[in-house]
Formats: C-alpha cells, sequence, structure tokens
C-alpha cells in the first residue's frame, strides 16, 4: 500500500501504470477466465493451451481492462479516503510529558504534513531574533553551497565518473530514462531502447566480450522486423512529394559531412557535386562541357 501511495504523489501515469503491475501480478496466478467473486480450484492452464481464437482474444482484453480499472478505482479511493483514526504512535507518545501538546493533534493522511510545518513555524517564531538569524544564516550559506555544487556538476558533465558514481548512474537508470524511452516509443510509433556496453564497476567483467553484444544488437534488430507488417510501414511512410522535399545530406552535420570525405570514397565524390553544384550559376551547361571534354579525349 506504501508503493501505490508513493505512485500517486507522482502522477497519474505512475498511478496507471501500478495498476498494470498488480495485474500482471494477478493473472501471474490466478488465470483470466476465473470468476472474480471464486477462488480458482485449479491452477492456470499450460501456456500451449492458451491460444485464443479472435473472439475469445476480445473477452481476454476486455476482463484485463475490467480488472485493472477496479484495482486503480481501488487505490484510488483508499488514497482519498483515509482512515479517520489517530496514528497510535503519535497518540502513545503524547502521553510523555516531554512531547509538546501542539503536535498530538496530527492525524495519518494528507494533514499530517501540514501539521507538521505548523508546528515548526510557530517553534521557530518562538526562538529569541538573535538564534532566529543564525539559523536564517545558516539556511542561506547552505543553499548557497548546493547552487555552487550544482554549476561545479553542470560544468563538469561531460568527464568520467568514479566507479562508485558510474555504477549509482548505471542502477538509476531505469527511473531516470525509462519514462521517456517508454513515452517516445510511445508517441514514434517505435520500439526505444537504451544500449550501453562496458565494464560495470559491480560485475568487474574479467575481459570485453564485443561479439555477444553484436550478437544481442542484431537479434534486437531481427525482432523489430517482425514486430511492423507492410500496412504499418505504408502508414508511417511519407508521401512521395512530401518525400522528395527532404535533400539526401540534410540531417548530416558539416563536420561529419567533412569527416566522410576523408574516409569514404563514394561520400567524397557526393560532397564534390554539391560544392560544384553550388558554387557554379549555371550546372547543368558545366554537365554538358564536361561531357563534351569526355568524349573529346
Amino acid at each position: 500500500m506504501q508503493a501505490a501511495l508513493h505512485c500517486h504523489t507522482q502522477s497519474v501515469t505512475s498511478r496507471k501504470d501500478y495498476a498494470l503491475i498488480i495485474t500482471n501480478a494477478y493473472l501471474c496466478t490466478y488465470y483470466w477466465d476465473d470468476p472474480l467473486t471464486k477462488e480458482p480450484m485449479e491452477p492456470p492452464p499450460p501456456p500451449h493451451l492458451k491460444a485464443l481464437t479472435l473472439q475469445r482474444k476480445a473477452q481476454k482484453a476486455a476482463k484485463i481492462a475490467q480488472i485493472t480499472a477496479s484495482i486503480y478505482n481501488w487505490l484510488d479511493y483508499q488514497w482519498k479516503h483515509p482512515k479517520s483514526g489517530l496514528d497510535p504512535i503519535p497518540t502513545n507518545q503524547s502521553r510523555y510529558r516531554t512531547f509538546p501538546s501542539a503536535h498530538s493533534s496530527q492525524t495519518l493522511g494528507r494533514a499530517q504534513v501540514g501539521a507538521a510545518a505548523a508546528y515548526m513555524c510557530t517553534q521557530f517564531a518562538a526562538l529569541p531574533a538573535e538564534e532566529r538569524e543564525k539559523y536564517e544564516a545558516l539556511a542561506k550559506e547552505e543553499g548557497r553551497l548546493a547552487h555552487e555544487e550544482k554549476l561545479c556538476a553542470i560544468a563538469n558533465a561531460g568527464e568520467l565518473l568514479s566507479p562508485s558514481e558510474a555504477q549509482c548512474t548505471i542502477d538509476h537508470l531505469p527511473s531516470t530514462l525509462g519514462l521517456f524511452l517508454k513515452k517516445l516509443g510511445s508517441v514514434l510509433g517505435f520500439h526505444a531502447c537504451l544500449y550501453l556496453a562496458g565494464p560495470e564497476p559491480r560485475k568487474e567483467f574479467p575481459k570485453a566480450m564485443p561479439g555477444h553484444y553484436a550478437t544481442s544488437a542484431r537479434l534486437f534488430e531481427q525482432f523489430v522486423k517482425t514486430c511492423y507488417s507492410d500496412n504499418n510501414k505504408l502508414a508511417k511512410s511519407l508521401p512521395p512529394e512530401e518525400l522528395a522535399t527532404y535533400p539526401t545530406l540534410a540531417c548530416v552535420p558539416i563536420e561529419e559531412v567533412v569527416d566522410l570525405q576523408e574516409t569514404s570514397p563514394q561520400a567524397k565524390q557526393v560532397c564534390d557535386e554539391v560544392e560544384d553544384t553550388e558554387g557554379d550559376e549555371h550546372p547543368q551547361k558545366k554537365k554538358k562541357n564536361a561531357g563534351k571534354k569526355k568524349s573529346g579525349k
């Protein structure tokens, strides 16, 4: 329940995702066709017996949507209607003589944070003026140091992290980039993923295995090819008249074009043709003259 409350404070998307997680856990234990009001009398069927017709697939999708909506509504109701009873821990603490009487009135729910903030403001206002100034100066100094640390982190963003910092960054990738990749894939209609290759500090790989990485990347590409039909590809394709407006090197920066010119003969030939066309006022005449020279030779 604590995880559900945490997701409820984040966003509507996190609440729906948490409801889907519970639905998946439910379907791992119970068969989707079992009545919701009765306990299952037999285990779920094996995977090879789960082949469904189109009608049964529609029934299963409707049943899963019903289960997910029920779980989401139940969690939402529990959040909006907290228990009215007092928390037993603050209630017992209020019996001590050293416990402030004003703090014993807080209850569970969203009022807990407000009661704690009001209590701290009251206690801070009761302090002498000199002590309040000292704490205010300390807060300003801590804020300045935090701001400088943030600016330093931004300035040194391109430097190599230490092993502990790198491992911490790797551990937080699902929470930082997972939602972005999920939304990006849903908006573009693609399979969005992130490839990381290298020695992870925690695992201490004895040697690199580039062949395994290439195999996994190739398997993912083969998997993506099977996810889209010809109709999906046509629906995602640009019209011919719009496709003709896109130049060949429109998305390649100038620096990369120079590098390609040095390394690839084909790219060098394309770049030379583009430069000749841009520098000549009559490119068609120049091509005709070039043809005459070749024939004369």
